[in-house]
């Protein structure tokens, strides 16, 4: 950073009526004598969840949607997880197998 020393970059997120808070703890809790901030929005997808019956067992899927048309779905990680222990799958094949059997099962 500042005369090549080196750094920590620390990252907040929050909401706005938050920041007092958290400059204060940051101040205190940390040897910086200043903090930028920049005001974030955020912006999402319309949200479904539909739970899908796999051979290897049922997964929660995520689904998004602009304009009313579905442009991308995700396997909820926890459900990914479990059916890699139950299974003794590794995490990298259960995804694989999920995202093969979505592409064919979600419209």
């Amino acid at each position: 950073m500042k005369k090549q020393r080196p750094a920590n970059m620390l990252s907040v997120l929050c909401k706005e009526e938050m920041a007092d808070l958290l400059r204060k703890i940051i101040f205190e809790e940390t040897s910086t004598f200043g903090i930028r901030e920049y005001k974030v929005n955020r912006y999402a997808l319309q949200r479904e969840f539909k739970t899908i019956k796999t051979p290897i067992g049922n997964v929660r899927v995520k689904m998004g949607y602009m304009d009313g048309k579905l442009i991308k779905s995700h396997p909820e990680s926890d459900d990914v997880k479990a059916i890699a222990e139950k299974t003794g799958l590794s995490i990298l094949s259960v995804l694989k197998i999920l995202k093969d059997y979505e592409d064919e099962n979600i419209t």
